[in-house]
């Protein structure tokens, strides 16, 4: 219950036991709802969060690709460059060779292997 209470606080609110269970199943917590919502994602359902944290996504990552050049992106856009280990240093190397990379193209680039160095 306590645990339930914390995610509460963090703003997040699970629609059924089976979400709450995996939530806590990936270890998630009210500290890293936090990190999420400061890095710019806000209003996280269960699903969403449960999501970032399977693959990992954390603030730092968002920073980073953030600094390559890419804010304020779906949750969605972060699982799929993450799920495919996409880096800020990939997108950069990317830039350098292709103009007007949107989050897509970058997905199906490193989808195809493609490796611009």
């Amino acid at each position: 219950p306590q645990w339930v209470a914390n995610m509460r606080a963090a703003g997040l609110d699970a629609q059924d036991a089976r979400e709450w269970a995996q939530l806590k199943s990936m270890g998630v917590d009210g500290a890293y709802v936090f990190d999420m919502e400061n890095a710019g994602l806000t209003h996280l359902s269960a699903r969403e969060v449960t999501e970032l944290k399977a693959l990992q996504v954390t603030r730092d990552y968002i920073r980073q690709i953030a600094d390559a050049g890419f804010s304020h992106l779906s949750v969605r856009e972060y699982t799929q460059l993450k799920a495919l280990g996409v880096t800020a240093s990939y997108i950069r190397n990317l830039g350098s060779h292709f103009k007007g990379l949107s989050v897509d193209k970058i997905v199906q680039l490193k989808a195809e292997g493609i490796d611009p160095r």
